[in-house]
């Protein structure tokens, strides 16, 4: 039997620990690669779309929608299997797991969408985990499940989160995409940072097709479709934050000491930001193990088997304070484009609390910082939002999802001037 490999590299904030009786951020940079077993084959995608068709849907976007679904058969393979569930106060399934090959016409499926009702997700998440594992390759396959929304959901969020966890242990894959300004970008992203999946931001509707079109497209290069590291710290370090950088920065959550990193995708390495929270250190060591745990890859094709490496991050103290401490630049500029994501988040919550005056102050150093980035577009964007704010005292309709996601998907982040290694104090 051939065997794959998971291996990784590890770049970290700087060469050594500070030793230091303050609380301290440390930072370290993972990059993920894999190889496949010779002759292996990737399994075929299992999706289900589940799609919003409450009042707000009504008219165009529900036609753009209807579109786009006749085309589905176009970006997956004759092998895949896709079915359709829509949603309102109750769910529907407007099309059980088919296979592409058997696919057909799928137009007299969607003329039988209308919109009418509230948006109560979970109804339709729910039946759209029931029909990805009706599929009949739900054990053998990549299974996807996709939401399409333009609202907010109402007193379901805690029910939505658990299925979405249950789901995700038995290897499916939760994404969203978001329609307008309406929805609820921060419990969306608290769904898929337990599933590895990704969070999209549409302002208009005419996005859908080609949005959709990219993730299916990239569906179907999945080599191992889920990857958790099991893991444990030391006693004086807690992960404050993982983030996964690539294809957009996606804040990760743990569970029971595991994180779900999401799809290894075509020999693509995959990239990771860990944020560690580290405590004053007490007695004699030379070297601090943050990080102990190992790699679990799951859900990829019978008959193959994979080889990972453990998982150790250590930095050495720097006990006689002696050291020069200079920073690895890709550690700094992953560290800027989370800072950069983290300034719109800030201003956001200054603006919500009453603090105009700062809020709108912390957005004009975001704007400077994305024009030195050469992001001149969101920049203007971001100058053009203080203007609505000073004015009105909240953001616009689309301000706030449009900065954020902006900031999220930066196509360069290129080195700051960095004077001292990336270690702070915190509260804890």
């Amino acid at each position: 039997m051939s065997i794959g490999k998971i291996t990784h590299t590890i770049k970290y904030g700087s060469h050594y620990l500070n030793a230091i009786s303050e609380n301290q951020v440390f930072y370290a940079l993972s990059s993920v690669q894999h190889t496949m077993p010779a002759g292996a084959k990737r399994h075929p995608v299992n999706l289900c779309l589940v799609i919003d068709t409450s009042t707000s849907m009504k008219g165009r976007p529900l036609e753009v929608v209807k579109r786009t679904l006749t085309n589905l058969h176009h970006y997956l393979s004759p092998d895949d299997y896709v079915s359709v569930v829509v949603f309102n106060d109750r769910a529907d399934t407007l099309l059980r797991p088919t296979k592409i090959s058997d696919f057909g016409n799928l137009t007299r499926y969607v003329m039988r969408m209308h919109a009418e009702g509230g948006t109560e997700i979970y109804q339709g998440l729910k039946r759209g985990y029931v029909q990805l594992v009706r599929s009949p390759i739900f054990r053998k396959s990549t299974s996807l499940l996709l939401l399409l929304t333009d609202g907010q959901t109402y007193g379901d969020d805690e029910m939505c989160m658990r299925l979405v966890r249950s789901a995700n242990q038995e290897g499916v894959i939760f994404s969203a995409f978001g329609l307008g300004d309406d929805w609820n970008d921060e419990f969306l992203d608290r769904l898929v940072g337990y599933s590895g999946g990704e969070v999209a931001y549409l302002s208009d509707v005419e996005e859908f097709e080609e949005l959709l079109g990219k993730f299916l497209s990239s569906s179907q290069n999945i080599d191992i479709p889920q990857l958790f590291i099991k893991f444990e710290t030391h006693p004086a370090v807690e992960i404050n934050n993982l983030y996964r950088m690539k294809p957009g920065v996606m804040p990760l959550l743990s569970t029971n000491s595991s994180f779900c990193l999401g799809s290894l995708v075509d020999n693509t390495p995959a990239v990771f930001l860990f944020e560690f929270k580290i405590k004053p250190i007490t007695g004699a060591m030379n070297r601090l193990d943050l990080l102990r745990g190992s790699f679990d890859p799951r859900n990829f094709p019978k008959g193959m088997k994979f080889q990972a490496d453990k998982l150790l991050l250590s930095v050495e103290l720097d006990l006689a304070k002696e050291h020069s401490n200079a920073p690895d630049g890709n550690v700094i500029e992953s560290v800027y484009h989370i800072s950069l994501y983290r300034m719109q988040a800030a201003a956001r919550k200054m603006i919500r609390q009453g603090d105009i005056n700062t809020g709108i102050a912390t957005l004009k150093n975001l704007a400077r910082q994305l024009k030195s980035q050469g992001q001149e577009n969101l920049a203007t964007s971001v100058l053009e939002e203080t203007q609505y704010i000073e004015e009105y005292q909240r953001y616009s309709g689309s301000g706030e999802k449009r900065i954020k996601y902006g900031t999220r998907v930066l196509p360069v982040v290129t080195r700051p001037v960095v004077r001292a290694a990336p270690t702070r104090k915190v509260d804890l």
